[in-house]
């Protein structure tokens, strides 16, 4: 997945890259949606930017 993230550090989208079903990728960008990031910055500036997100999932109990 792919947070892009603003200038105040709120993630405004998220992009699926690779799937783990419909259901998990739901459940991810609903999450994502309440992280808040460090925003990123060109010539000292807060820019939008895209940030990768490595999730792992373990199912069993």
């Amino acid at each position: 997945m792919v947070a892009i993230v603003d200038k105040r550090g709120r993630v405004r989208r998220v992009e699926v890259t690779e799937s783990a079903g419909s259901v998990l990728d739901e459940a991810m960008k609903k999450a994502l949606k309440q992280w808040t990031f460090e925003p990123a910055r060109a010539c000292g500036r807060a820019v939008t930017g895209r940030y990768p997100i490595r999730r792992t999932f373990e199912l069993g109990g």
